[in-house]
């Protein structure tokens, strides 16, 4: 069952209450509330990064919420419920590298100039996906949990969060903050990993960044707490996640007072995902990014009785229907450099993708391959959906293409536009037989033709011509390597497009030709059909049957 929200190790029920604050009397009347409230209920929220305009500027109001609440009367465990859905967020433009690249160098000169002397740097990128805000909460759960994992659906937009930083703890008078700074990709092997993590330890330009953001965050701590309780018990410690690590630091101190609206005016914004001097950075940033931050890197977190725990919202997601925004950012200094900080970048984007590369599979006979066309727009379509490259001398290499006999053709793309041209013999298939194999869980990548196909693993081609897939509801949808077709009283049937499958080539033709017509087909379709036929662009139509004993539904 679907939990209305998750924080961490619980989940949150029984909606009772919501809170929005678009100005600073809102906000002050949000924090008077939740202090009201937290004796009795668990209050769940963030406030966005622009927050900060509000505490600094009084008259500010904002078009979208600065802090949303939601005020819940039970909380349990959360157990994640298995997940077979994948998440390949479709993301239509990648990293603008030489965009970053050039806010950088302003931001170094605006180092140079002694308006500052450390940056982050950020930006946002925009992607799509069919799955829903709790189908991918599950899917990346599995790749990269956390303990500030959260999931927090709003009026505005769903919040999926999967942040490592700590942004403040508070236990009565205690407060402990532990901002994140330094970053490292995880190595290839045991050995490289090692010398990852030694590097990162060991970096004076990541020590350096480190130890800036543990001077300011002392300093905004200084303005709430008692004399002489600011301590720094750990510095420059590593932490471990699966596809990176990340360098932290550990500051405690003693409150004056517990108030929250007063803890968020003197820390807010971290100064991790700000910078130093944090009034004059937040401004150089405001103007270098260009655009609103939203709840990434603002606060996320719970607050309840005399404990508050709020997370940077880093490595976090915000889905509007089905338009995703993810930001990403880098610390920059005097002596960063360019390239290393765009490849910092992708070291954080990487939690979220998975690496494929596209392909089209065509046939060559006679010095033609037929339907090349359609080949190429598919491949173009494909690459301006999921951000790659598409080269231009593609068509032209194809065409000049010279051999006697007949061939299967692969194309190989990837992302940055470099290609590779496999050629094969035409061998005939041995086998007339297919399979009926479940497909369970969702993906975005169903619809394209890519080297990420772990659905198709452990058919045996030699054995069997193709396996026809069918979701949890038992309705069919394609083969591995074709689509399928049903004759059903004198006629041809193929599964109506749903998004969840290829529209090959070949079906297509003949769908445009009168020939086939879409409808949903189950499997007691299937085993009632008076022919079933396969079909794609290299082997044509392909009559084929069913073998039962390998088929049962499971």
């Amino acid at each position: 069952m679907k939990p209305s929200s998750v924080f961490g190790p619980f989940a949150y029920e029984e909606k009772i209450l919501e809170l929005v604050a678009y100005d600073y009397e809102g906000l002050k009347e949000l924090f008077f509330r939740i202090e009201e409230l937290r004796q009795k209920y668990f209050c769940l929220g963030f406030l966005a990064y622009e927050a900060y305009k509000a505490f600094d500027d009084h008259s500010f109001t904002s078009t979208t919420p600065l802090a949303y609440f939601g005020i819940f009367s039970f909380r349990s465990s959360f157990t994640p419920p298995k997940s077979n859905d994948v998440f390949t967020p479709l993301f239509p433009q990648w990293i603008a590298k030489e965009e970053y690249l050039h806010k950088i160098e302003q931001l170094k000169e605006q180092i140079k100039e002694g308006n500052t002397y450390q940056g982050n740097l950020t930006t946002t990128f925009y992607c799509s996906s069919t799955l829903s805000s709790y189908e991918i909460f599950l899917s990346l759960l599995y790749k990269q949990d956390t303990h500030y994992r959260c999931f927090l659906p709003t009026p505005f937009g769903d919040v999926i969060s999967f942040s490592p930083e700590l942004f403040f703890s508070i236990q009565n008078e205690d407060i402990i903050t532990k901002p994140m700074k330094g970053t490292m990709p995880r190595g290839q092997s045991e050995k490289e990993d090692q010398a990852n993590k030694e590097f990162l330890r060991n970096d004076l330009k990541n020590r350096s960044e480190n130890v800036m953001i543990v001077d300011l965050l002392r300093n905004d701590l200084s303005k709430i707490a008692q004399k002489a309780s600011v301590k720094v018990p750990h510095l420059f410690e590593i932490e471990t996640y699966p596809t990176l690590f990340q360098m932290t630091s550990t500051i405690t101190a003693k409150l004056k007072k517990t108030e929250l609206l007063e803890v968020f005016q003197a820390l807010f914004p971290c100064g991790s995902i700000s910078g130093a001097p944090k009034r004059s950075t937040l401004e150089i940033l405001h103007r270098l990014e260009g655009k609103e931050r939203g709840v990434y890197c603002g606060a996320l977190g719970v607050v309840e009785k005399e404990r508050a725990l709020f997370s940077i919202p880093i490595r976090t997601l915000f889905k509007q229907e089905n338009k995703i925004s993810y930001g990403v950012g880098s610390g920059i200094v005097w002596d960063s450099v360019g390239e290393s900080e765009y490849e910092e970048l992708k070291t954080k984007m990487s939690f979220l993708s998975v690496n494929f590369d596209l392909i089209e599979t065509m046939l060559y006979e006679n010095h033609k391959i037929p339907f090349l066309q359609k080949h190429l727009s598919r491949l173009y379509s494909s690459a301006q959906a999921l951000g790659f490259s598409f080269p231009k001398d593609l068509e032209q290499e194809l065409r000049a293409l010279e051999f006697e006999g007949k061939f299967i053709l692969r194309v190989t793309l990837k992302r940055g536009g470099e290609y590779t041209l496999h050629i094969q013999e035409f061998i005939p298939h041995t086998s007339n037989a297919i399979i009926l194999k479940k497909r369970e869980g969702k993906s975005d990548l169903y619809p394209y033709k890519t080297t990420y196909r772990p659905w198709a693993e452990g058919i045996e081609y030699g054995k069997v011509f193709d396996a026809v897939f069918y979701d949890e509801r038992g309705y069919l949808s394609e083969g591995s390597r074709s689509n399928l077709l049903l004759e059903i009283e004198g006629k041809l049937y193929t599964p109506k497009f749903d998004g969840n499958f290829l529209k090959g080539i070949y079906r297509e033709e003949m769908i445009r030709c009168g020939q086939v017509s879409e409808r949903e087909l189950k499997v007691e379709d299937l085993k009632s059909a008076s022919k079933i036929f396969c079909v794609n662009s290299v082997r044509g139509r392909v009559e084929v049957n069913l073998i039962e004993i390998y088929s049962k539904l499971s």
